[in-house]
């Protein structure tokens, strides 16, 4: 039943949906085909869904350049817990009618290595979403959920709706980072009226004691 639910958290929106926290997987990617990418992402969902009861297996974001050409993205796999990742992504492996797409999907991608995360707060998301993704690093959570309350507040105002915000804590991964701010919108216009926003205001997450390194913009690959 909690995968059941995490298929409907994970689709749409609303305060309704805020009371889940999620455990995710997020492996980097650079990814040389997104087209195609994109349709194997959505078969090896269908097969995981049909034949192994698993509602969402896989996600995959991309930030791409004004020339179009592909950056370096990440998979999402999600479940309730780490233990439903790794059965999930176990099954994948092994699965006999998954073999071709484990095939395909090894000749256009080179991933690296995985971070594994906790949902510490989770409005939901965007399905396809628009993602500005800020890792952070900070001894102090209380802190940071209180900044990013003052965040969403910050990008509440002008054409822009309030932002889906979900922060998530790293616990095994390599790198400096202690945690993932991500702002989910509904489209590019939408992500762009937010980073606008974030441009004219002070960023409340741009202070001690808390150390920004890194927000990047990503979409969500869709067939």
């Amino acid at each position: 039943m909690r995968l059941v639910f995490l298929s409907w958290i994970l689709f749409f929106t609303g305060p309704a949906f805020s009371q889940f926290l999620p455990t995710l997987m997020i492996e980097p990617v650079t990814v040389s085909d997104p087209v195609a990418y994109a349709a194997l992402v959505a078969k090896a969902n269908q097969i995981m869904r049909e034949q192994h009861k698993v509602p969402l297996f896989l996600r995959a974001y991309v930030s791409t350049s004004i020339t179009g050409q592909t950056q370096p993205g990440f998979n999402l796999s999600p479940s309730a817990s780490m233990a439903g990742i790794i059965a999930n992504r176990e099954t994948f492996a092994r699965a006999p009618a998954l073999a071709e797409i484990r095939a395909q999907i090894n000749a256009i991608t080179r991933p690296g290595p995985a971070t594994y995360l906790k949902a510490i707060r989770f409005d939901g998301t965007n399905t396809p979403g628009w993602l500005g993704n800020t890792l952070v690093e900070t001894d102090q959570e209380a802190v940071l959920l209180e900044r990013v309350t003052l965040l969403k507040a910050a990008l509440a105002v002008g054409p822009a709706e309030p932002p889906l915000i979900n922060v998530f804590r790293v616990f095994a991964g390599a790198g400096p980072a202690t945690h993932l701010v991500s702002i989910n919108a509904a489209s590019a216009v939408q992500l762009a009226q937010f980073l606008d926003i974030l441009n004219s205001v002070p960023n409340p997450l741009n202070a001690p004691p808390i150390t920004v390194l890194s927000t990047i913009p990503y979409e969500e690959l869709s067939p």
